[in-house]
């Protein structure tokens, strides 16, 4: 009997009290909240004992982000962040190659990756930034004939008949909070 009362209840417009409209929440800036940069050229190492910086010359440009003469990344607000990133490291020869992130000049713990001949070195990890954080991606290798990419081995012709040029390096951030 209540399933049936229940049943000729559900078609019926059920109308109650209408609250007053509640305050506007305030606009959040998504423009801040990612960010994606890339390199499609050669990078060559420079010097066998030092890490340098990795060159991104390509990036989505409707962001807060910028980028400084130091080739680093200025955060443009605070917050707790996911930043992945790969490099394709090429080598001839047998050689240890290394990525890693710095913040304002320092290593961030879990950030750096050691491989062993040529690979695309990927890593992600959460790490709190704060607003006007410098962020750079570096690589290192003990082999002189190592570099980073090399575009000229992506030969593969695209439906259209344009050859796509290779990403070399990339880095994503990511705000969670």
């Amino acid at each position: 009997m209540n399933y049936q009362i229940y049943r000729q209840n559900v078609n019926k417009p059920v109308k109650g009290y209408t609250g007053q409209k509640g305050d506007q929440g305030q606009k959040g800036d998504q423009s801040e909240n990612i960010f994606f940069a890339w390199s499609e050229i050669r990078q060559n190492i420079v010097d066998i004992k030092k890490f340098q910086h990795i060159t991104f010359e390509r990036s989505i440009d409707q962001t807060e982000w910028k980028k400084n003469q130091e080739k680093q990344f200025v955060v443009p607000s605070d917050g707790l962040y996911t930043l992945t990133y790969n490099v394709d490291l090429r080598t001839k020869e047998q050689s240890e190659s290394s990525i890693l992130l710095t913040k304002n000049g320092n290593y961030i713990p879990g950030s750096s990756t050691l491989i062993d001949g040529s690979n695309v070195i990927s890593n992600s990890l959460v790490c709190n930034l704060s607003k006007n954080d410098n962020i750079s991606l570096l690589f290192w290798t003990n082999n002189s004939l190592s570099h980073v990419g090399d575009p000229t081995f992506l030969n593969g012709v695209l439906p259209n008949g344009t050859i796509p040029p290779e990403t070399v390096a990339s880095i994503l951030f990511s705000k969670i909070k």
